[in-house]
């Protein structure tokens, strides 16, 4: 039984076969990638990794479980990246730029958060619906 893990060990994440230099950037690549994606889920499970040439690993997480798990502000926090750091020089600290310590992140945070909830989306979803169906009647000939 040496492939159990022990209990302060985790189970690896699984990750489908790479292409050499490629990596799995081809498993991503045809005409739809989101739908790639969820057929890694369906293959991989909820959580697996990917890797891309010249980036770190990248863990995909698709259950609901999990991203509801991944989403707890009180047990996880954001990373500010180089990018962002930049972009906080010019348009200073907001939602995206602020770390969640300060003060105006809470404010953004705050005034956004009720039109991102469960049923605001649902409220949208008609909205959205027509305007999409404006935009397939445009492309029409």
């Amino acid at each position: 039984m040496a492939d159990q893990p022990t209990p302060n060990q985790h189970e690896p994440i699984p990750q489908p076969p790479g292409k050499f230099i490629l990596g799995n950037l081809p498993d991503v690549m045809g005409d739809a990638p989101i739908v790639d994606l969820m057929d890694l889920a369906r293959q991989y499970g909820p959580i697996y990794q990917l890797t891309m040439p010249g980036r770190p690993p990248l863990t995909v997480v698709s259950g609901f479980q999990l991203a509801d798990e991944l989403c707890d502000d009180s047990r996880f926090d954001k990373a500010i990246s180089n990018v962002i750091a930049i972009a906080r020089e010019t348009v200073g600290d907001g939602l995206f730029t602020a770390r969640t310590e300060e003060p105006n992140w809470r404010k953004a945070h705050s005034i956004l958060l009720p039109y991102f909830s469960m049923r605001a989306m649902q409220d949208y979803f008609p909205k959205m619906l027509d305007i999409a169906e404006q935009l397939v009647d445009k492309w029409e000939p």
